[in-house]
């Protein structure tokens, strides 16, 4: 937001910034889009879980945890909405098609157990319909981008999905390195300095 590249408007990372891609607190833009995705079928089993709540009745006295509880839905759609345009300007392929599955998986749940009501279902479909408006207050630059991204991820083609095959050759050394450490694996976030082992290109 404060749009001088630096982490939280005043850190200055040695090796990224952010004028590029919405990042939050994570140096690659992928990693904020997967951690964004994995909140999306919780806000939307949240939201769900209010709406289909008995009301409250109007001719009493509502305690204050009552009147919180009344402000859970509108809060948990605001979320909703802030999420999805994060990931929307992450940029992140991958980030979106996590969300989207998470999205599809979750209301289907949520539709079979009759937890979540049409009118409900309605709403979340506004706000997502609402957050790919607001992308156009940050620049027709952005919007283009995102569109193009869109095009790309639609078209279902390998080559405008992975240019020059990128990800495939990284993902291919590491099946081979999972290969030798199926068990354990090599340790928390060391793929960086091991995948380099098994890569052949």
């Amino acid at each position: 937001l404060r749009g001088n590249g630096r982490f939280f408007g005043f850190y200055e990372h040695p090796f990224t910034h952010t004028r590029d891609y919405a990042k939050g607190a994570f140096t690659n833009p992928n990693h904020f889009a997967n951690f964004l995705a994995m909140g999306v079928p919780l806000l939307l089993a949240w939201y769900a879980a209010q709406t289909s709540a008995a009301p409250a009745q109007r001719d009493r006295y509502l305690s204050a945890r009552e009147r919180l509880e009344q402000m859970s839905a509108p809060f948990a759609l605001a979320a909703l909405a802030v999420v999805s345009v994060g990931i929307l300007l992450s940029q992140s392929r991958g980030g979106r098609v996590t969300a989207c599955v998470g999205a599809i998986v979750a209301l289907a749940l949520l539709l079979t157990q009759r937890v979540l009501t049409m009118k409900a279902a309605g709403t979340i479909g506004g706000i997502a319909v609402a957050a790919l408006v607001s992308l156009t207050f940050f620049g027709s630059h952005i919007e283009s981008l995102i569109a193009q991204n869109f095009h790309e991820l639609v078209s279902g083609d390998v080559e405008q999905l992975d240019h020059a095959a990128g990800r495939q050759k990284i993902w291919a050394a590491a099946a081979k390195g999972i290969a030798h450490c199926p068990l354990l694996g090599t340790g928390l976030s060391s793929h960086r300095e091991v995948y380099w082992t098994y890569f052949d290109h």
